[in-house]
């Protein structure tokens, strides 16, 4: 089917009835009232805007985000979503390079969107599907926001590829326990809308309430990253909820432990987690229970994935060598220009992740090619160390970093935040590692921290952790 302009928001408000469609702690908003909060702030955008401009939006959590990103979505604006916590200094470097028409910020007086009076019609949406409609932030591991651009096709292809794997619909309720600035979070409240379900967003991400919530949900499709499901599984235990038919992870992996934790809690959803970089979308899924231990999962729907050596050359199966995807859901570049495009070849996109294929097609990550460590002339990637280091019971984080040594070239290193137990003795995590890892893969140094530099989207900062192991060692 060809789809129209402004296809999200078009179908969105499509859906005119008085059932909730939004709900934010005590607020609601049902679908009519939604329609008519948009098309008041389309008239209030034109007061403030000539011609098509773009919107900054700079807000903490709240219904008049969603309710001004539809409205400037029908009206070909593209809405560029800043974090209200960055610093001062950052957020005007960043306005300085985007140069929007207009910003929305927690200053703003939104109230008369939501007292206006009911509309039947809206005028003729203005919305391009090929031209920018949305530029988000990721701080990536190195703390330093970097602009992403995309085109409404792109998320109207995750659209048609989530369908296709879990079926959505009116009957769901969303629950998007996160905060909006971040695109997974974006992502699931308007595709929560899109399927014409109740869509539920809090104000910050609070275990209690998400779990508060998650008693009475029926049918729940509930968004989180491992970091939010690791917390709500903490809490929940040994409450069973039988309303959670689907647990959606992304942002990192989420561990087989977890995974299971999750299958219990939550004792008739289906469990899984994507694979997908602010540059690339989806990329895969794997589904508790199918996908192999230790793979990212099957392709997404409409995603070809390729391994590379480099010189650009296809490896086979079973091959490490460098990631590159091919699909409609990419986006259009980064904001700015302010940063190299990604590497190209034939087509196919690669962002810097390594890994390899397996006979069944399900994709398995070693790690990040430009974090890669040779020591004695063997090549580590120092994702699979921090990822056995972590599942030790006291570990919390981990982070391996290679160290200039005279005789290797490089030698591991390894910071651990520990759990509130103390510390864990090198010897006891050297052991755990000999367990899982060849010895040339095993840090020989530890470094305890207790204050773990994280980024806006909970990862850790590497260059912030580098500089704070300098410090303590």
């Amino acid at each position: 089917m060809t789809r129209q302009l402004s296809a999200i928001a078009e179908t969105i408000l499509a859906h005119r009835c008085q059932a909730v469609a939004l709900r934010l702690e005590n607020a609601t908003l049902s679908w009519d009232q939604l329609r008519a909060a948009v098309a008041a702030a389309e008239v209030w955008l034109n007061a403030q805007v000539a011609g098509s401009g773009p919107v900054a939006l700079i807000r903490t959590n709240s219904l008049a985000n969603i309710v001004a990103f539809l409205a400037a979505l029908r009206q070909g604006r593209a809405v560029q979503v800043l974090d209200p916590d960055w610093p001062q200094t950052m957020q005007e470097g960043v306005l300085q390079t985007l140069t929007p028409a207009c910003v929305i910020d927690d200053a703003t007086n939104v109230a008369a969107w939501f007292d206006a009076a009911p509309v039947s019609d809206l005028a003729l949406s203005a919305e391009d599907p090929d031209s920018t409609f949305y530029v988000g932030f990721t701080s990536g591991s190195l703390g330093t926001p970097k602009g992403f651009q995309r085109d409404q096709r792109s998320w109207l292809a995750s659209f048609d590829g989530d369908q296709t794997l879990f079926g959505f619909d009116a009957t769901d309720t969303f629950i998007v326990p996160g905060n909006l600035v971040h695109s997974l979070f974006l992502y699931a409240a308007l595709r929560g809308l899109y399927a014409g379900a109740e869509t539920v967003l809090f104000r910050s991400f609070q275990p209690r309430r998400v779990i508060d919530c998650l008693r009475t949900a029926k049918n729940a499709v509930v968004f989180g990253t491992p970091t939010q499901f690791d917390a709500l599984v903490r809490l929940a235990d040994p409450q069973i909820f039988g309303g959670i038919r689907l647990a959606l992870g992304a942002g990192s992996a989420m561990s087989d432990a977890l995974q299971a934790a999750l299958a219990q809690v939550f004792e008739n959803a289906e469990i899984a987690t994507f694979y997908g970089t602010s540059e690339l979308s989806y990329v895969s899924v794997a589904k508790y229970g199918i996908a192999p231990a230790g793979s990212v999962g099957a392709p997404f729907p409409g995603v070809e994935i390729e391994i590379r050596d480099a010189s650009g050359a296809r490896l086979q199966t079973g091959e490490v060598g460098r990631v590159f995807v091919r699909s409609k859901l990419r986006f259009q570049g980064y904001a700015g220009d302010t940063y190299p495009a990604p590497e190209q070849v034939d087509g196919a996109m690669s962002v810097g992740d390594a890994g390899y294929l397996d006979d069944a097609g399900n994709l398995h990550l070693v790690g990040r090619v430009d974090r890669m460590i040779n020591s004695a002339g063997k090549n580590i990637f120092p994702e699979e160390v921090e990822a056995v280091l972590g599942a030790h019971p006291r570990v919390q984080r981990a982070a391996v970093f290679g160290v200039e040594d005279a005789r290797r070239g490089q030698r591991l290193v390894a910071a651990v935040k520990c759990a509130d137990m103390g510390d864990v003795e090198d010897a006891t995590l050297i052991a755990w590692a000999r367990e899982h890892l060849p010895l040339y893969k095993v840090p020989m140094r530890y470094v305890m921290l207790a204050d773990w530099p994280v980024t806006a989207a909970d990862k850790t900062d590497f260059r912030a952790l580098r500089a704070r192991m300098k410090v303590d060692t």
